[in-house]
């Protein structure tokens, strides 16, 4: 906020009352306020530069206006615009600037203000430079009023044009978001400014994407999670800590700043130099989350049910929502179709949550897979596993030696350029090839400590999840259903009261491929072709014939989504 002084003024009584002034002080920047004090050396220097001109001038301050951290290319500045409102009725006889340029960046806001002051009797003074009401003192005003815009501009422009080259560099512009700090480092001599992350704030910051990622949380759930957990706003010199708000939560979520991308005009750089304090993974299904949240499916509501988020309309592809209603009887937990509250009506009718329920957990049992499958699955994994364990061991051992050869190779290139013999440019060129097969010859020998014994264990953990998946479903609690169902589907499209086609997670549909490829190979002249969704062989008549319920029955096939049949190989009852 601006800072505001008051002295005792001089009471306007005769002719020879001393002369009065008020005085503006102003720094474009906060980090211009260097310092013991909070107004920092340059509004120190500034206002000891006015004193004396005012003595000068026989005249005596009566209020000083101080503005810290505001530029100078507009007038919409809150210390001088309660100057300029105050000046006709203090009846001050100067306006005392440190110099010209305090006054305004533009020149055409310098003679505004010149018209503005003069306009309440007063004299604008400069302790730099002589301006008076003479034609000479006019045209100086106006000639420095010119110099400064130009410099300002000018100055604009060097700036923008260093700021692109940071940009294109890789380098962070302008504060760091929350879980990350901007600091200093000395690199061969110099020092330069770098962004690193905030061992303070970088896990909390990391947990509340972790947690959102889930699709568990809402945004005010994840705020009062930070709050709880005391992630605070750094403090700066005009704001003390605070808890994020909803907004300030969703930002941060949304930034692709936290995977390593730098964004500055419109433009992005994904090479920023900054280390990412997120996986790619997790911010892609973190913004998938935020955007089914937008569609209206995981908005924080009063009540709550544990396949929210998960089931869609079989006959048009939209979100399933949960209602709890009350009326006569009691209270009534119904899925229904999203459609049905806009303009456009579906024609799925409410279904009751039981019966959902029930048919998700009857869809469960055809996920799961047969011991023999599962015995493919892992020779088939572990075969692969070990084919690429031992091309990363042999490509591990031959870039070992590749790094030694680019550890000679930089050698040897500083020293001719230490002798003149390479310039900076073939330098910097020569520096970065050897910094990227640097980068990738690291990578190959650490993917050659990776064990199949690692592989493995991740196999067995998913396969977890597919073996007898209906009781593992049954036995498990709502939370944990819902965290069974996130891990098995993208999306169940629930008909009537079956769950007529569901979406697969990709570990999911690759697995089954797995198993049903090996199927494919192996000769049996027994199988028959057994349809994917009854899981029974020969005619299926409930593919013919619909389930009636309490409303009237629709036509056979009205509406029905044709969605692709998924590579699910189902048991037989």
């Amino acid at each position: 906020m601006p800072t505001i002084t008051y002295k005792e003024e001089t009471p306007a009584s005769a002719s020879d009352k001393e002369p009065t002034a008020v005085v503006y002080l102003r720094v474009s920047g906060t980090g211009q306020l260097t310092g013991p004090s909070a107004e920092g050396y340059s509004i120190e220097g500034q206002r000891d530069a006015c004193q004396r001109h005012a003595q000068q001038l026989g005249a005596t301050i009566i209020r000083e206006y101080v503005e810290p951290g505001r530029t100078g290319t507009n007038t919409r500045r809150p210390a001088l615009q309660h100057m300029l409102s105050e000046l006709a009725e203090l009846q001050a006889d100067y306006a005392i600037f440190y110099d010209l340029s305090r006054v305004a960046r533009d020149d055409f806001d310098a003679l505004w203000l010149l018209k503005e002051i003069e306009g309440t009797g007063a004299k604008l003074e400069s302790t730099l430079e002589r301006t008076d009401q003479t034609p000479a003192g006019r045209l100086l005003y106006t000639v420095m009023a010119g110099v400064n815009a130009f410099r300002s501009r000018s100055d604009a422009q060097k700036v923008k044009m260093g700021l692109q080259r940071k940009f294109e560099d890789g380098g962070a512009i302008g504060k760091a978001p929350i879980g990350y700090l901007n600091t200093r480092t000395r690199v061969e001599g110099r020092e330069i400014r770098v962004v690193e992350i905030d061992p303070e704030r970088g896990p909390l910051v990391r947990m509340a994407f972790e947690a959102y990622a889930t699709g568990n949380f809402s945004i005010t759930e994840i705020r009062d999670l930070l709050d709880e957990s005391g992630l605070r706003t750094r403090h700066t010199p005009k704001c003390a800590p605070a808890p994020l708000s909803r907004t300030q939560v969703h930002r941060m979520l949304s930034d692709e700043f936290y995977i390593g991308v730098i964004t500055w005009d419109g433009a992005k750089n994904p090479n920023g130099r900054h280390a990412p304090l997120i996986s790619q993974a997790t911010f892609s299904q973190v913004q998938q989350v935020l955007k089914s949240a937008m569609l209206g499916g995981n908005r924080t509501r009063k009540h709550k049910h544990y396949l929210r988020g998960s089931l869609f309309c079989g006959y048009c592809g939209r979100r399933m929502v949960f209602h709890r209603v009350s009326g006569k009887g009691g209270v009534y937990e119904y899925f229904g179709c999203l459609s049905r509250q806009g303009k456009v009506k579906c024609e799925a009718r409410h279904l009751q949550v039981h019966e959902v329920e029930t048919a998700v957990e009857r869809y469960h049992a055809r996920v799961a897979l047969t011991e023999r499958d599962l015995e493919v699955v892992r020779a088939t994994v572990e075969r692969y596993a070990k084919e690429q364990v031992a091309t990363a061991r042999r490509e591990s051992d031959r870039h070992r030696h590749r790094l030694q050869d680019l550890q000679r190779e930089q050698q040897k290139l500083l020293h001719l350029f230490y002798n003149g013999n390479v310039d900076e440019d073939v330098l910097a060129s020569e520096q970065d090839r050897i910094k990227t097969e640097r980068t990738q010859a690291s990578r190959w020998i650490e993917l050659a400590t990776h064990d199949v014994a690692e592989t493995k264990q991740a196999l067995e953990e998913a396969l977890q999840l597919l073996t007898d998946s209906d009781l593992r479903y049954r036995q498990a609690t709502p939370q944990t259903r819902r965290l069974i169902n996130q891990a098995l589907f993208d999306a169940l499209l629930v008909r009537d009261e079956d769950v007529a086609e569901a979406k697969p997670s990709r570990w999911v549909t690759e697995i089954h491929r797995i198993a049903l490829s090996h199927e494919a190979r192996t000769p049996d002249r027994r199988r028959k072709a057994r349809d994917p969704l009854s899981g029974a062989a020969g005619f299926n008549k409930a593919k013919m014939v619909r389930r009636v319920g309490l409303e009237p029955t629709r036509p056979f096939g009205q509406g029905l989504l044709r969605a692709p049949r998924l590579p699910f190989r189902h048991r037989r009852a």
